[in-house]
C-alpha cells in the first residue's frame, strides 16, 4: 500500500504481495487501530446505549451488560420471524409447486432470496402475500422462470405504497366498466369514467382532487399508468392504466380469482411513494 500525495490517504498498490500471492484490495489496518467489527463498534459507543442498541440490531451481537439490547433484539427477531412466517404461509397456501428441479435452479434461489429480503423490509402483511404470489406465478410459468422479470416486478411492487397499488386497481375497475366504442379516441373514452374515478379516489383512498395530478404524475413512474397528451403536446390530467398493469395484476390473483388486497379509506396512508 502506498500513500496518496494529495491528502495523505492510504492508496492501493496493485502489485504482487511480498509472498507472491493475490493482493487484497482492502487497506491494511493502521497500527494501534482495531479492525472495524461489530464488536468493536459496540465498544466504541459504550457511552451511548441507544446508538449501541442499533449497532446490535445490525450485527446481531449482544453484550450482557445492557438489558436494553437484549429486549430490542428479542423484539426485532420476533418481527422478522412473523414476517418470514407470513411469507411461508402465503407460499404454502398459494399452492406453489416446489419440485427438486425448481429449488435447485440458481434463478429460483436468487428470486426466493430477493423475495425474502423484500418481506423483511416491509411491515405490510398484505404486501408480503403479494410478494409470495408474484414468486408463485413466475415459478409456475410454462416457459420457465424469468428471473429478470421477477426482479423488475418485485422492485416495482416494493416501491408501491398500499394506496398507490389500490389506486391502480380502482382505475382499472373503472376502465373495465366502460366499453370503448369503435372510432373513439383514448381521451374520449377516459372522459366517460374519469369523474367517477376521481370521486372514488378521493372518497375511498383519501386523495383530494387538488392533489390528484401530482399523485398521478408520481404513479406514472411505475410504467403501469400513463397520462394522456393533448393536441398541443401538453400533458392532460386524465390518463389510463397500461397493458403492463394487466399482466402484473394477472400474476397477483390467486387461483380462486382473489387479489390479496384489503385497504379501507380509514387505513389509507396520506403519503405516497414507498411506505414499506
Amino acid at each position: 500500500m502506498t500513500t496518496d500525495q494529495v491528502g495523505g490517504r492510504p492508496a492501493f498498490d496493485l502489485g504482487q504481495s511480498p509472498q507472491g500471492g493475490a493482493v487484497s484490495l482492502e487497506p491494511a489496518t493502521p497500527k494501534g487501530l482495531k479492525p472495524c467489527t461489530f464488536e468493536n463498534l459496540m465498544e466504541r459507543y459504550v457511552h451511548n446505549p441507544r446508538l449501541r442498541t442499533l449497532v446490535a440490531l445490525i450485527g446481531g451481537c449482544v453484550s450482557p451488560v445492557y438489558a436494553m439490547e437484549v429486549a430490542v433484539l428479542t423484539s426485532f427477531r420476533k418481527i422478522r420471524s412473523e414476517r418470514q412466517r407470513e411469507l411461508f404461509d402465503a407460499l404454502d397456501q398459494g399452492g406453489i409447486e416446489l419440485t427438486d428441479e425448481l429449488i435447485e435452479q440458481e434463478e429460483f434461489i436468487h428470486a426466493f432470496l430477493a423475495t425474502a429480503r423484500a418481506a423483511d423490509r416491509t411491515r405490510q402483511r398484505q404486501k408480503i402475500r403479494l410478494f409470495a404470489q408474484l414468486l408463485r406465478a413466475l415459478a409456475s410459468h410454462k416457459d420457465g422462470f424469468d428471473v429478470d422479470e421477477h426482479e423488475e416486478l418485485l422492485r416495482v411492487l416494493e416501491d408501491l405504497s398500499p394506496r398507490e397499488f389500490a389506486s391502480l386497481v380502482l382505475l382499472r375497475q373503472h376502465e373495465h366498466a366502460v366499453a370503448r366504442k369503435n372510432g373513439e379516441t383514448t381521451p374520449q373514452w377516459i372522459f366517460h369514467f374519469w369523474e367517477d374515478a376521481k370521486h372514488d379516489l378521493e372518497q375511498k383512498l383519501g386523495i383530494p382532487s387538488a392533489e390528484l395530478e401530482g399523485f398521478l404524475v408520481r404513479l406514472s413512474r411505475t410504467g403501469f399508468y400513463r397520462r394522456e397528451i393533448g393536441f398541443l403536446g401538453e400533458a392532460n390530467e386524465i390518463g389510463c392504466t397500461t397493458p403492463s398493469l394487466a399482466r402484473f395484476l394477472s400474476m397477483l390473483y390467486t387461483e380462486e380469482g382473489m387479489l390479496l388486497l384489503d385497504i379501507e379509506p380509514a387505513s389509507a396512508e396520506n403519503g405516497t411513494g414507498s411506505e414499506g
